[in-house]
């Protein structure tokens, strides 16, 4: 189950990284063919710089295999994002914890007591795809704003067996003055990015 739990983490990296490219892609094509040179503006910043938001996660893996669970979103413009999730069972207790900070990405397993800490250096090189900070924030801050459509986001995540990764947001709040980044136990064992995405990949 904990792996899983750990592959959702992680796929929310990998569709936030495709959707950016994809977005790209689109932005060039549309400007084949102007010769006008324009000035890009800094990115606007937000009128609400620190976001709460409840997330709802399911999972289909194995052909017809479902699992769901709910979680916590949190974010600080241009510094950190939080995405905690709960036991699917109890729906109280922490499993697992992403946070994403401008330099690196932190994955914990409280339940193996594990973490993977890593730089978007390293995950851009074993995904095969440019993953950065300001796609992954782009992404969920894009999502606040859709929120009143109820919208969902939908990825297969590129595995032996795909896996299918679904992702709702909702109860927003504006709360401030949280702890944006988390100190790792001495207890808990660091892992191999590597394994992890073997593992990812066959379905082990």
């Amino acid at each position: 189950m904990m792996k899983r739990l750990v592959i959702v983490l992680l796929g929310t990296i990998l569709l936030a990284s495709c959707r950016s490219s994809k977005k790209m892609a689109r932005e060039d094509a549309n400007a084949i063919g102007s010769k006008v040179e324009t000035l890009v503006p800094a990115k606007k910043t937000p009128k609400h710089t620190e976001i709460c938001s409840k997330v709802r996660v399911k999972i289909v893996y194995d052909g017809d295999k479902e699992m769901s669970t709910n979680g916590q979103l949190k974010m600080k413009w241009n510094d950190v994002i939080q995405i905690s999730l709960v036991d699917p069972l109890l729906g109280v207790m922490e499993v697992g914890k992403m946070e994403i900070s401008t330099d690196s990405v932190l994955v914990i397993d409280r339940v193996n007591k594990r973490y993977i800490s890593e730089s978007y250096t390293k995950l851009t090189a074993l995904a095969g795809t440019t993953i950065t900070f300001d796609t992954v924030q782009d992404l969920f801050w894009e999502q606040v704003q859709k929120t009143g459509a109820n919208e969902t986001v939908n990825y297969t995540i590129p595995m032996s067996k795909p896996v299918a990764l679904e992702l709702r947001l909702g109860n927003i709040s504006y709360e401030s003055g949280w702890n944006g980044h988390t100190a790792v136990s001495s207890k808990y064992q660091r892992v191999s990015i590597e394994a992890l995405f073997k593992a990812m990949l066959n379905n082990e």
